[in-house]
């Protein structure tokens, strides 16, 4: 999801400590693969993003973006991906995507929208990429064009998402992580051709420093978003408050200190039962979730409230990159970079916040970003996006039994945990790959 994936992976790790405390994952389940979906080597798929009824894959090598087709079917081999014809825009190792209303006059028409990794770079995994210096997003709308997210200063786009409740004012906020400088966070861009974009900064937490974002989500079914901050171990929540603005008006509200150590990546968001928000972080530097509770207010920012640690399988070596939620909001989905595996959750408790009835899925090589859609038998289909093997695995996975539900680590146990982590190899922070 963000590019902390495009770091050196923790794959074969050699650690095997049980803590008492998690869960056992069960057996894969090979039978709930509907298909592997290859797309060439060098294609690099990190990023997938779900529409109403499309499924956008990011290609970072590749250069280019990838449309599933048909992705609610639920029978096994009809999936086919065809590229984003879109030869006018700039493509430059598009990292995340996500799904833009556009402002097309086709009702329900789902649109593509792209964060760039390697604007303003050209070492490290953007050695060989083109020069770009400025163009850090793309938003593909085929009743237009190609629309580039054009700003000097937005280096590093790492994770985007896009409000689709607004008609022709949608808009995508994008995380940019290598600014360096503590003026700015994200750009929010609207979906007007040409685009109009403005940058936003996150707050710094006393103490702390420069902020370096990475994984971003609209919150819940708001106009409102959260975006996850490297650097400092936090999730801030971004404000619209002037939602049919042109460009839209972002005010960043009060953030949150995540589990010490969680690295956070990508970010999934669900309205519980109380009508306030769920947030589900994934936190590949602790090989869990980090789940926070967000209680809006009509007469300020809002509050964060609740707030738990849960680990994600048996094993201390899980690296989680991906989260997402089914369409119902009673399963989660977080893939393992790791250990080359989809954990499938349901969702119980009060808030929806306890993750229970753990079920294993099998992927491909390095899995990073997830998306869910439903489908036609009044399930499920799942898409991983495999970063090493260049392909994107298609699941019908079931709805787990709620079970025994995850024990959320102590702070005593999430230090314990982080001390095993720190003695092996793990991913290193995106800030090193920043510098």
């Amino acid at each position: 999801m963000t590019a902390v994936r495009t770091l050196p992976r923790v794959v074969g790790l050699a650690v095997a400590v049980a803590l008492a405390l998690l869960v056992a994952a069960g057996p894969a389940r090979a039978s709930d693969v509907l298909q592997t979906i290859s797309l060439g080597a060098g294609s690099q798929p990190t990023g997938v993003a779900a529409g109403t009824d499309t499924v956008y894959v990011a290609e970072s090598k590749g250069d280019k973006v990838r449309e599933i087709t048909n992705p609610s079917q639920s029978a096994h081999g009809g999936f086919r991906s065809t590229t984003v014809a879109a030869s006018d825009l700039t493509l430059d190792f598009p990292d995340a995507v996500s799904v833009l209303y556009g402002g097309s006059s086709v009702s329900g028409l789902d649109d593509p929208v792209v964060a760039n990794f390697c604007v303003g770079a050209s070492s490290g995994v953007c050695a060989g990429q083109p020069a770009n210096s400025s163009v850090f997003g793309a938003l593909y709308d085929p009743d237009l064009t190609g629309q580039s997210f054009s700003a000097s200063g937005c280096l590093r786009a790492t994770g985007v998402a896009a409000d689709n409740s607004l008609g022709d004012d949608a808009y995508a906020v994008i995380a940019c992580a290598g600014t360096g400088s503590s003026s700015e966070g994200v750009q929010a861009c609207d979906s007007f051709s040409p685009p109009t974009c403005s940058a936003y900064a996150l707050p710094t937490p006393t103490g702390g420093t420069t902020p370096v974002p990475a994984g971003v989500a609209e919150l819940g079914i708001s106009s409102d978003f959260v975006v996850d901050d490297e650097a400092n171990g936090t999730v801030t929540e971004l404000t619209n408050s002037a939602s049919q603005a042109n460009p839209p008006q972002i005010t960043p509200g009060p953030a949150a200190a995540l589990a010490s150590g969680c690295q956070p990546a990508q970010i999934a968001t669900l309205t519980d039962a109380a009508g306030d928000y769920t947030v589900f972080v994934a936190c590949p530097g602790l090989g869990g979730v980090d789940v926070r509770t967000f209680i809006p207010s009509v007469s300020s920012a809002g509050s964060w409230g609740p707030a738990s640690f849960d680990p994600v399988t048996h094993s201390t070596t899980a690296t989680p990159f991906g989260v997402a939620l089914s369409p119902t909001g009673r399963s989660l989905f977080v893939s393992d970079a790791s250990n080359h595996a989809l954990y499938v959750y349901a969702l119980s408790g009060a808030s929806d916040s306890q993750l229970g009835g753990e079920i294993t899925e099998p992927t491909g090589s390095e899995p990073d970003q997830v998306a869910a859609i439903a489908n036609g038998s009044a399930g499920t289909n799942v898409f991983v996006a495999n970063e090493n093997s260049g392909t994107v695995t298609a699941l019908d996975p079931p709805v787990p039994a709620e079970g025994t539900p995850v024990a959320p680590l102590s702070t005593s146990a999430i230090a314990k945990l982080r001390a095993q982590r720190a003695r092996h190899r793990r991913p290193a922070p995106l800030e090193a790959l920043l510098r």
